[in-house]
């Protein structure tokens, strides 16, 4: 599979046509529909476009796949974590480690971080 073909796969599996796609990278659909067939590929920036809705582009360029590709709300979650102040964290990933409830796993991981933050 090509550059093409992942990219077709990674835009369906987004549920865009190639008409929101070509809108996400600014180009027209013609230009869009010319990635898709192989003739041409999309520059970084508009790579890093498609990645803002959530396309695994490490996948589409390389043909593997991302640790872990991240859904819109799991991505909006990160930005919100990611900007609180240092010593919040760990209040958010007991939050989140208490509405996990049973889930003992994820609970232990999650407050290991929270004492890993406190270290830091």
């Amino acid at each position: 599979m090509n550059i093409a073909n992942r990219l077709k796969q990674e835009r369906r599996r987004l549920e865009y046509n190639q008409n929101g796609f070509a809108a996400l990278a600014g180009v027209t659909l013609r230009a869009y529909a010319e990635w898709e067939s192989g003739n041409t590929s999309p520059t970084a920036v508009q790579l890093a476009r498609f990645a803002q809705v959530g396309a695994d582009v490490q996948y589409i360029v390389t043909a593997i796949p991302s640790a872990q590709v991240l859904s819109t709300d799991e991505q909006i979650l990160l930005r919100a974590y990611q900007r609180l102040a240092h010593e919040m964290k760990p209040k958010a990933l007991g939050v989140i480690a208490g509405l996990l409830g049973e889930a003992d796993d994820v609970k232990i991981a999650l407050l290991s971080a929270v004492c890993g933050l406190r270290k830091g």
